[in-house]
């Protein structure tokens, strides 16, 4: 009965543990995508396509992990908006990637919000 609870004990930590990092891990990504979006939308129109490129590239870094830890609802429409980034980036159609990156912005903060560990979005 005692190696039960000890089992049961060890793999309650460990879940606990990895929402945790997972949390921690999205947040910290955020952010940092978050910032490069802002950096990209305020900049001129110089500034505008070497700040999406990083952004894009900083994307790429992180892709596959948050791809994970997302829900399939939330992982699909950020990718989305990097693969409209990328294509507006390379047609130099400066509109739309404002627009875009507006978008990112606020489905960025909407989602970091979401995925606190908050009582009304765990029950």
């Amino acid at each position: 009965m005692t190696k039960r609870l000890v089992i049961a004990a060890l793999f309650l930590s460990i879940a606990l543990t990895g929402s945790l990092l997972s949390y921690f891990y999205i947040q910290d990504t955020f952010s940092e995508i978050g910032e490069l979006a802002y950096k990209a939308y305020y900049s001129d129109e110089s500034g505008i396509d070497t700040v999406s490129k990083e952004l894009i590239e900083k994307w790429k870094e992180k892709q596959r992990a948050v791809a994970v830890i997302l829900k399939h609802t939330d992982a699909d429409p950020l990718e989305k908006y990097f693969l409209l980034l990328e294509k507006f980036r390379n047609s130099d159609d400066e509109e739309f990637l404002r627009r875009t990156l507006g978008e990112l912005i606020a489905f960025l903060e909407v989602t970091a919000e979401g995925e606190k560990a908050e009582i009304e979005n765990i029950f």
